[in-house]
């Protein structure tokens, strides 16, 4: 939710693990960030066997290729995770704050 100018991000990954590194390495900070305490973590994490489960409530009835398209939408398929991306560990930093 604050990594403009998406406000959905999917990452196809083997894990929750490997996404959160693929994350990381393309932004440069993590996935587990809380920029403020009173509004909570800055993202939401969920793993679903197909990227269709898991759009699929965002999603209302348009196919998985239209919700691609919509702004602010960004899927990383597996295939287009870039060389290195998969490499590395996330830093945690105390409450997170700009980690």
């Amino acid at each position: 939710m604050k990594q403009p100018p998406y406000d959905r991000i999917y990452i196809e990954a083997k894990s929750e693990a490997e996404a959160s590194i693929i994350f990381f390495n393309r932004f440069g900070h993590s996935p587990d960030r809380v920029t403020c305490l009173c509004c909570g973590e800055d993202y939401s994490v969920y793993s679903e066997e197909s990227l269709e489960d898991l759009t699929e409530y965002d999603r209302r009835g348009c196919s998985l290729v239209e919700h691609a398209e919509r702004d602010g939408v960004l899927i990383i398929r597996s295939d287009e995770v870039r060389l290195g991306e998969r490499k590395g560990e996330v830093p945690v930093r105390g409450q997170l704050w700009g980690s």
